[in-house]
């Protein structure tokens, strides 16, 4: 289930509650990974600086591992992954959380700690961005490519999270006038 706005808002309260800069810092890089860039635990866990992009067109997150590809990072989530870059940490160093051993609860351990709010959880954090780039009309080919899915098929889940359109932007979506066609 993607996340709502407003559980979206909870989390920057979440991230901006921490309690320290460093802890403030990789909770935003953490939110920037999952929700602006659908990356999954394993491609936060795997991720170094090189594979960071920042250029005139924004971020770009190049993953490596089972699903190689590379992800543009929404603008709204740019910031803390340039922050990341511009810190001139040395080549291989991880992205999230440097110095830590890599292990399959390097997330959960972090966003476990500490009271107050429930951290991100990855999966819902990735179905939030696959389903706002589904709701974005980003073209199918160029949404699975991104998210390193294979077949439509792997998309199918997150249809019933997607808004009704209303009648006359869906007419015109389908009379092809929407795409700026007269």
């Amino acid at each position: 289930m993607p996340y709502t706005r407003a559980d979206v808002a909870s989390l920057k309260a979440w991230a901006y509650g921490q309690p320290t800069a460093a802890a403030r810092t990789q909770a935003d890089v953490l939110l920037a990974l999952g929700l602006g860039a659908g990356c999954t635990a394993a491609d936060i866990a795997a991720l170094v600086v090189d594979d960071i992009v920042v250029d005139e067109q924004g971020v770009l997150v190049q993953l490596a591992g089972e699903r190689p590809r590379e992800v543009p990072v929404l603008f709204d989530y740019e910031r803390p992954l340039a922050g990341v870059v511009e810190a001139g940490h040395p080549p291989g160093t991880p992205v999230f959380l440097p110095g830590r051993r890599r292990s399959k609860n390097l997330i959960t351990g972090f966003t476990s700690r500490g009271g107050g709010e429930p951290g991100p959880n990855t999966h819902r954090m990735r179905s939030t961005w696959i389903v706002e780039h589904l709701v974005a009309d980003v073209p199918i080919a160029v949404l699975m490519k991104a998210a390193g899915v294979d077949t439509v098929q792997g998309l199918t889940r997150y249809l019933a999270h997607i808004p009704d359109t209303d009648a006359l932007r869906a007419r015109a979506a389908l009379r092809g006038t929407a795409r700026g066609r007269a």
